[in-house]
């Protein structure tokens, strides 16, 4: 035991709160983070465009295994310095948490239909939560390196699995995306809002619950969200959630399929150009 302890105490070793986007010295670990998501994306695009489908459910899979790997690191972390005693807020089961759930049915699962919805939730849904963290951290920075490292790799596996999967065409660069990757964004939708539903009525005692952050126990700390909340009913807020989710993820996914596009258009003119010269 003592031996376990000690690991964990070298995992949970401090170091300076990073900030974002500032200077060097206060920056370096969200520069670095930022940097490392793209390589990533030019990585997995390489390998999606050169993948079968068995070739790329296996790569999801794997990415999906990291990401659990290193939750189940968290948690244990987290429980750790709480005195072994679990800190329900942590609860996997954030928005963010959804892409290791939606990794590991597109690995495991042998419907085609399921995992094209899952595919599509990944380049849309997932995508705008993973690029959102990236590149505004808000509160995730803490001064726990590992920690830190965590939910950079977590958010940024995110943003580079959903960029990747549109660069190398593995989805429709088309609304129909979207509409896939509602279905399953719909429903851990509604399960976050059933586990809020149970814990209020018969685990109000437990501490913070707050899946997806609308538990209507909770002041939300989502932007532009967090006005709107006071002003109406628990239904409306979280329905105006998935109207909002919704809407940010199509506009997130058509900067990257734009992105994508211009990239198609701008590579064959420049080799014309160096041809004629």
């Amino acid at each position: 035991m003592e031996f376990i302890n000690n690991i964990l105490d070298f995992l949970s070793k401090e170091m300076n709160e990073p900030v974002a986007f500032s200077g060097f010295q206060e920056s370096w670990f969200h520069y670095l983070s930022l940097v490392l998501v793209v390589i990533a994306i030019i990585f997995l695009t390489k390998m999606f465009k050169h993948a079968n489908q068995k070739q790329t459910k296996s790569i999801i899979l794997v990415i999906g295994v990291i990401l659990i790997g290193f939750e189940i690191y968290k948690q244990i972390i987290f429980s750790y310095s709480n005195d072994w005693h679990y800190r329900w807020y942590a609860f996997p089961f954030q928005f963010c948490s959804t892409v290791m759930f939606a990794s590991l049915v597109v690995g495991l699962s042998k419907n085609k239909q399921l995992n094209e919805t899952m595919i599509s939730f990944l380049a849309t849904f997932s995508l705008f939560a993973g690029i959102a963290v990236m590149f505004y951290p808000g509160d995730v920075f803490v001064d726990t390196i590992g920690i830190n490292i965590q939910t950079m790799v977590h958010h940024g596996l995110m943003a580079a699995l959903g960029v990747s999967l549109i660069f190398s065409k593995k989805v429709s660069l088309s609304a129909e995306t979207l509409f896939k990757g509602l279905l399953p964004m719909a429903f851990f939708w509604m399960v976050a809002i059933l586990l809020n539903g149970i814990v209020n009525n018969y685990y109000p005692n437990i501490g913070v619950f707050n899946m997806f952050l609308i538990n209507p126990r909770y002041h939300t700390s989502l932007p532009i969200l967090s006005m709107i909340q006071p002003k109406v009913s628990a239904p409306v807020f979280q329905m105006i959630y998935l109207l909002g989710i919704t809407f940010v993820s199509y506009i997130t996914f058509n900067l990257f399929v734009g992105m994508y596009k211009m990239k198609k258009w701008f590579v064959p003119a420049l080799k014309t150009k160096k041809q004629n010269i």
